[in-house]
This record gives C-alpha cells, structure tokens and sequence, in this order.
C-alpha cells in the first residue's frame, strides 16, 4: 500500500498565537543581548585629558623684569604687566614698544610627535591697529596677527580683532618629530597702532589626549559579560527549540 508522505502544509502553519509568542520571544532575547552588552561598553567612558606646558595669567610677581614669571619666560625686549584696561584689578600683558621679531619668548618647551597640543589665549586690542602676535619658534609660524602674514609663503595666521573688547583664541598644532621650541609673543611695529595697545592674558599650552576614564572593577566586568553571553546563549538555545 503506497503512503503519502506529504504533510498538509496548512497543519504546518502556526497559529497567530504561536507567532506572537516566537516573536516577543526573539524580541526579548535580542533587547536582553544589546542592553548587556551596552551596560559593558557604556561603563568604559573616554574623556579629554590636558597637561600644561604652560600657563600664565600675569597675577604673580618674580625676580624677572616688568614683573614676568623667571620660570616661564626667558627672553623679554619690553614686555610689561600691567593693569586691565577694562578691569583694573586684573593684571595682564603688554609692550612699551614695538618692535620686530619676538619681543617675548618663553622657555624651551619639549613637543612630542604625534601629540595633539593646543594653545589658547585671551586679546585685547585698543586701537584699530594693536599690532599683537602670537607664535611658535618651534614651527617658525605666528599662528595669530594683527594682520595677515606671510608664514613661509602662506598666508594663513588668524588674524586678531582689535577692537576694545577681549576675545579668546585658540588653535591646535602637532609635529611629525619631537622638537624644542618657545612660545612668541610682540607688539608689530609693522602696523600703524601704538605701542602698548595690545594686551595678552591667559595665555596656555598644553597637551591634549584621551583616556579611559571610570573601568568597572574587574568582577562587575566579568559579570556584565557573562550577562551578555547568557543571554546569547539563551536566546541561541530558543532559536533552536523554536
């Protein structure tokens, strides 16, 4: 007697109920995989790290002339601390000439290669022509002026606002080899503005990275991952039974 071996394929379809059921159940296996795992990589954190390699706000006083950090600064042609301007209990940098070349140079600064380092600063120009700019003798670049300059055949400085309001600048450099440079500060005697109408506060260098920030303790991130495998593996094991 020949059998019929063909099943009837409706017999075979399961019912609303049982597709909602494999649903939610492939559902919770997949939410229950992601939030283990965002619980694992969500408590490893990065976070932006700085060092400086120098820092000035002009508020101490040493053995160096006009008043200047000795242990920051090494050469200096007329840089002056001074009273702000705009706030005269606030003590800030000028000139009492113009000059050209660095009016001010800081001491040897060590930059690796490959690391990020970034200089900012705060400006104040009186006239409408201050003639403050800010460099790198490691770069041989003034990376802000009083008006564009001629950067090895690039004009490409920022070029500072003078106009009696303080404003903060800031840019980021790095170098393809470790070098030894200093910070350049001066007042252009290229520009038809006076000698001591521009002002520098604030000034900073520092290295920038990223770093781990809060790792759970070990066991919380064995536990964690173990969560994670625990439910691929049961989600896994349901695919199979379903």
């Amino acid at each position: 007697m020949e059998h019929n071996t063909e099943m009837n394929p409706i017999s075979q379809r399961p019912s609303a109920g049982r597709k909602v059921r494999q649903a939610t159940s492939a559902y919770v296996g997949r939410l229950a995989i992601l939030t283990s795992l965002t619980l694992m990589l969500g408590s490893l954190t990065c976070r932006s790290a700085s060092a400086d390699l120098l820092f000035d706000n002009f508020e101490g006083t040493s053995s160096l002339s006009s008043n200047l950090s000795s242990t920051l600064w090494q050469s200096n042609a007329s840089g002056s601390v001074v009273a702000d301007p705009l706030d005269p209990t606030n003590h800030v940098l000028h000139f009492t000439q113009k000059g050209y070349g660095a009016d001010l140079d800081s001491v040897p600064l060590t930059f690796n290669a490959g690391t990020l380092y970034q200089l900012q600063f705060d400006y104040l120009g009186t006239s409408n022509a201050a003639g403050g700019f800010v460099g790198l003798s490691s770069s041989n670049v003034w990376y802000f002026g009083a008006v564009p300059f001629n950067n090895g055949g690039a004009m490409n400085n920022v070029v500072l606002t003078d106009n009696g309001t303080w404003h903060h600048y800031s840019t980021t450099v790095s170098f393809m080899s470790n070098t030894t440079g200093s910070l350049m500060l001066q007042d252009w005697a290229g520009v038809s503005g006076n000698a001591g109408d521009a002002y520098f506060d604030n000034i900073r260098i520092s290295a920038r990275s990223f770093n781990l920030g809060t790792v759970p303790e070990p066991g919380a991130l064995a536990f964690l991952f173990g969560a994670g495998l625990s439910s691929l593996y049961a989600f896994a094991h349901r695919k199979r039974r379903i």
